[in-house]
């Protein structure tokens, strides 16, 4: 069995994600910067949790980001990233951060509100808590 092409991962992602925001001229509201701070966190865990990274080598998990939760439902949400097992095995030129192919999970194992992670003005708190107690109210 061939192994996919794992493209080299970047290194710390605490520093990676500082030159990009310097290089990009951080603006809390763009989905942009969301996108990369979460692709900075899959490469945290890979670096620092080996169940996460094997599950990811063995392509036993995928991510997506700006991912639709429940798309017909009134209650729909977008997770700014969800990793899970796969509906379907990844591409050979699927999208990768490190060896986690992007593709769509079949099942949310973990799902990433970028928003509660950067926010503009302290002000935002209560929105970001009213934000994570609807998201976990819709997986009851």
């Amino acid at each position: 069995m061939r192994l996919p092409y794992h493209p080299p991962m970047p290194e710390r992602a605490d520093v990676e994600i500082a030159k990009y925001l310097e290089a990009n001229n951080y603006h809390p509201r763009s989905s942009k910067h969301g996108d990369a701070l979460c692709r900075f966190l899959l490469i945290d865990l890979l670096a620092s949790c080996d169940a996460f990274r094997a599950a990811a080598e063995r392509e036993r998990i995928v991510f997506r980001t700006n991912f639709t939760i429940d798309p017909l439902s009134a209650d729909r949400w977008n997770a700014d990233l969800v990793v899970g097992p796969p509906t379907q095995p990844p591409l050979p030129r699927a999208t990768r951060v490190g060896p986690i192919a992007e593709g769509d999970p079949h099942e949310i194992w973990m799902a990433i509100d970028a928003k509660t992670i950067m926010t503009e003005h302290g002000k935002a708190r209560r929105n970001r808590q009213r934000d994570l107690n609807s998201f976990h109210d819709i997986g009851r």
